[in-house]
């Protein structure tokens, strides 16, 4: 049975497989749609358990045990990289559902001339031109000059406008960051003298500045060698931030944990279990 799953299939046989996982994929939804929001609510919740489940086992169980005398290998084992396809066909899905919802909000800012359609119809010019262009480059299916002036759009679009345009985006948060930045800089307790101290001599020890003009004086094989403003900062961000990143990532990991738990079991409901199934 395992075999069923884990072979991989080529010619008519993958075809087949298509074709008949699309059929079953359709014959379950049209078997769920006229079904209760309640028996929805509680299959998702089910299915959720059982994937998170599948998981647990497999890498709570030991590669060999023994059975009834008898050494077995873990069965889940080799479920693991069907299971991660599966994942990223169900990303697949979800990603085709994000494109289908853009083409209807933007599609009816066009089509009803809302504030804000021309963005509409730059979303739309975008979308297409980046789509021929991606596939065009990747299939190359000119001649090598034209394959040529094809990657050169590409390059255009992607490296000049799409790159770009993202780079720009995230410098705008620079702003953003030197005004939260002045929030905190304002000193009104002993953590915010301890954080403006720490900034000042940060900037100071990474900058020309402060190692050569406010402490370049000393001598780097002396016994003060240690309070050049380039050694401070070193210590400070090696030291002091490194502990501190690390505690930071000890807790991310452990509300990651948490989280995990709470959407395991059906307790982080959100908007989707909104009320009580």
């Amino acid at each position: 049975m395992t075999e069923f799953f884990t072979t991989p299939q080529h010619g008519a046989a993958l075809w087949a497989y298509i074709i008949g996982t699309t059929i079953v994929f359709v014959a379950i939804l049209a078997l769920l749609h006229p079904t209760s929001s309640a028996f929805k609510k509680r299959l998702t919740m089910v299915l959720a358990f059982l994937g998170g489940g599948f998981y647990v086992l497999e890498f709570m169980l030991p590669g060999r045990f023994s059975l009834l005398g008898r050494t077995v290998e873990n069965p889940l084992s080799p479920l693991i990289e069907p299971s991660g396809n599966i994942q990223n066909i169900i990303l697949s899905l979800a990603i085709m559902l994000g494109i289908v919802n853009l083409f209807r909000v933007n599609g009816r800012l066009v089509i009803r001339r809302r504030p804000g359609w021309h963005n509409g119809l730059v979303f739309f010019f975008g979308f297409f031109a980046m789509l021929a262009l991606g596939m065009l480059d990747y299939y190359k299916p000119f001649s090598a000059t034209a394959q040529a002036q094809v990657a050169g759009w590409y390059d255009v679009f992607f490296s000049g406008a799409f790159t770009a345009l993202g780079a720009t985006s995230f410098s705008l948060l620079a702003f953003y960051i030197v005004s939260a930045a002045y929030r905190s800089f304002r000193v009104r307790s002993p953590e915010a003298i301890l954080l403006l101290l720490s900034a000042l001599i940060m900037m100071l020890g990474l900058t020309p500045l402060g190692t050569r003009f406010v402490t370049g004086f000393i001598p780097l094989d002396s016994a003060w060698a240690w309070l050049k403003l380039e050694n401070v900062s070193e210590w400070i961000l090696s030291v002091l931030n490194g502990a501190a990143q690390r505690a930071l990532l000890f807790g991310i990991a452990v509300g990651t944990v948490a989280t995990s738990l709470r959407i395991w079991l059906s307790l982080e409901r959100g908007q989707f279990f909104d009320t009580d199934v």
